[in-house]
């Protein structure tokens, strides 16, 4: 989630943001009597994995994304912001450079050093460790550490968007020492990050309990405690926000999202998201190996009506694979007919995978 310190807890106030539909986010508005420090979000459901790297599930990287950081990141904006890469540049056409942050700690006290990044990113690809994201950085040849501060990735061909893609999912940097010396299971378990909150406990199919960093490079959150229930039906989710039971609620269908809006301590807020929603088909089969067949599922596809009537607005229709507000998006370049079955949306996960802080 992108909440900013400003917005959480303000002295005495408490203002929520959120990501708008589909899958909004919603927090309270109204200011509070005394000051609160233990910050409440309910979602859809329990989370499965806590290691970033076996998961793309929004319940999932909504905790993870917090625990954990990235060589970069991506703002509400759409723009590509440092993160524990201070810089990156191009060293030829295929070899990116990237200057690390110095003096970020570990949440158990070890320093953060390039030997954890070019693990971390050799690890989402390795057959040996299975991850859920092995087909994300494919495009790298191999990396090298030269010094402590230093990471070199070489790729096997030009590839201009390796740096937004390890804002993403895989480029989560996890600790070399730590992952080695407990192993993947202990690691899921007890995970270890450099992120603005660090892992407490995990009661299944109930909560998640993470403590803030006081420590972080980033700054300390402005709250104590993160508490993140999960209420996998609709209407008891909006039910705790509106009763202020809890301080945020995910995904939100655009229905309930004028009711939250509506409601006089409640706000909704969002950011496009760099994501696509696909309709998919499997061209191995008949009539679906026809490529007509496809055309036609597409042109009955009313993509406009989708966004305007279903999500109340909050989405584009995409000319390409780029589309307008993502940060590659070039207008001077000409308008292609709408692929197959896509529509994107504003939505909570493109908040949801960020900062429950600002930077």
């Amino acid at each position: 989630m992108t909440v900013t310190r400003r917005d959480i807890l303000k002295g005495a106030a408490i203002a929520g943001a959120a990501a708008a539909l589909p899958g909004g986010l919603a927090g309270p508005a109204a200011a509070q009597t005394t000051q609160k420090r233990e910050l409440v979000v309910a979602q859809g459901g329990d989370i499965a994995f806590l290691d970033p790297h076996m998961s793309t599930s929004s319940n999932d990287i909504r905790i993870s994304f917090n625990i954990f950081d990235n060589l970069t990141s991506r703002r509400p904006d759409g723009k590509l912001n440092p993160a524990l890469a201070t810089e990156w540049k191009l060293q030829g056409p295929q070899a990116w450079v990237f200057k690390l942050r110095q003096g970020v700690k570990w949440h158990n006290g070890d320093p953060f050093t390039s030997a954890d990044v070019k693990f971390s990113l050799e690890r989402t690809y390795d057959p040996a460790a299975k991850t859920r994201v092995n087909t994300v950085l494919t495009t790298i040849e191999r990396i090298e550490a030269p010094d402590p501060t230093t990471v070199v990735v070489h790729t096997k061909k030009p590839d201009p968007l390796l740096p937004a893609r390890l804002g993403f999912y895989a480029g989560q940097i996890v600790p070399k020492k730590y992952v080695e010396s407990v192993g993947p299971e202990t690691f899921n378990q007890k995970p270890v990050g450099t992120g603005p909150v660090r892992f407490v406990s995990w009661t299944k199919d109930d909560r998640v309990v993470l403590d803030a960093n006081a420590d972080y490079w980033g700054g300390k959150p402005d709250f104590d405690r993160l508490v993140v229930r999960a209420l996998p039906e609709m209407a008891p989710r909006v039910a705790a926000l509106l009763k202020g039971e809890v301080d945020i609620a995910t995904q939100l269908p655009p229905d309930q999202g004028e009711r939250v809006k509506g409601n006089a301590s409640t706000v909704v807020a969002g950011a496009l998201y760099g994501g696509l929603y696909v309709l998919a088909v499997n061209s191995k089969v008949k009539p679906l190996d026809n490529p007509l067949v496809k055309q036609a599922l597409s042109l009955a596809i009313d993509r406009e009506t989708i966004i305007k009537e279903l999500w109340r607005g909050r989405g584009v229709v995409p000319s390409g694979p780029i589309a307008k507000g993502d940060n590659h998006f070039d207008a001077s370049q000409p308008v292609l007919a709408a692929e197959e079955g896509r529509v994107q949306g504003r939505g909570d996960h493109h908040h949801d995978h960020r900062r429950l802080h600002g930077r």
